[in-house]
């Protein structure tokens, strides 16, 4: 299992956040990425690794799945880690979190934080049949003082033993990116049975969203939601069940990523 040597947020991380605390830009953390760059004891320490803009060798970048509070000064990051474009197995050695202000259409990422394992993990080249994928939990702590801590939760650097568990993630974070992109108009209208339809239109056309509801048992209702980009290869689609039964009520969600024809 893989171990880390302490995270560090970077002088330009630093400079970035001190900005955000004092109201100035917007914060967005953008993506995680993975190296097998090789670090001397000197290069490992806290001075040197706060003076990095980028990582020493760079292999892979990975979107958040997820970004959302963890409570009323920690923000929890969550990124999954897959071998499917791995041609030549690695080891991971060093593991960055890029940011950058959201205000600011413009800005490019900056290496934000970035730490260096004392044990690397192997990612190995991907067989053509089951990849191999790790989930990573990153917890930042930011404060009025514009300070902050990162910590990486190492109990959730394990392999997922469910690859559709992590194809439902994915496939949820790019519906949900490309589902809230766009500023709506939206029309209601019901089918020649009864089943509602709502369609959601970007204003300027570029996405479209339909959302069908229909009772497909007298106990189950199934809602679908297809997003469609026009300028995309791929649509994406939210299927929400509710079944009601004399003992409650349960919802289940799965997302799909799909190839336009």
């Amino acid at each position: 299992m893989a171990e880390f040597g302490s995270a560090v947020i970077t002088d330009a991380g630093a400079a970035l956040l001190a900005q955000v605390m004092a109201g100035s830009k917007k914060l967005e953390f953008t993506a995680l990425t993975v190296g097998d760059g090789s670090y001397t004891a000197e290069e490992k320490t806290q001075t040197a690794l706060q003076a990095m803009t980028a990582m020493k060798n760079q292999r892979l970048s990975f979107p958040f799945n997820s970004v959302a509070p963890y409570s009323d000064t920690t923000v929890k990051l969550k990124a999954v880690i897959t071998n499917v474009t791995v041609t030549s197995g690695f080891y991971i050695n060093e593991v960055g979190i890029w940011a950058k202000d959201a205000s600011d259409a413009l800005a490019d990422p900056i290496l934000y934080s970035i730490v260096v394992a004392n044990t690397p993990d192997y990612l190995p080249a991907y067989n053509g049949s089951t990849p191999s994928t790790i989930e990573q939990d990153w917890y930042t702590t930011l404060s009025n003082d514009a300070s902050a801590n990162i910590i990486v939760d190492e109990s959730a650097y394990t392999l997922l033993s469910d690859f559709e568990e992590f194809k439902n993630e994915t496939a949820k974070w790019e519906f949900e990116h490309v589902y809230n992109l766009c500023n709506k108009t939206t029309v209601i209208d019901f089918d020649a049975i009864g089943n509602r339809e709502i369609t959601e239109t970007d204003t300027d056309n570029s996405i479209t969203a339909v959302t069908t509801f229909v009772d497909t048992s007298p106990t189950t209702k199934t809602i679908t939601t297809v997003v469609t980009p026009e300028d995309d290869d791929y649509y994406y689609t939210k299927t929400t069940v509710i079944t009601e039964t004399a003992s409650g009520k349960t919802i289940s969600e799965s997302y799909t990523k799909n190839l336009q024809e």
